[in-house]
């Protein structure tokens, strides 16, 4: 195969996976939007992100435990 072949190789594979990518999301995003009209799923989401946050606020209130000095060699 030639130089010129493999960036052609190359250009056409990295496009095709970006376009499948997009795609992928696209398709991700209209799913995930269906499913949030579900009320008891989203009440459920909610609850999730709740609990995250919550942890997440109490983790950065917690005091950090000094770390151990290394001995120099």
């Amino acid at each position: 195969m030639t130089p010129l072949e493999q960036l052609i190789q190359q250009q056409v594979r990295s496009s095709t996976v970006t376009s499948l990518s997009r795609s992928a999301e696209r398709a991700g995003d209209e799913l995930a939007q269906e499913i949030l009209k579900d009320k008891a799923f989203r009440a459920r989401m909610r609850a999730l992100v709740q609990k995250a946050y919550e942890q997440t606020m109490t983790d950065l209130q917690t005091p950090v435990k000094p770390a151990r000095k290394r001995k120099a060699r």
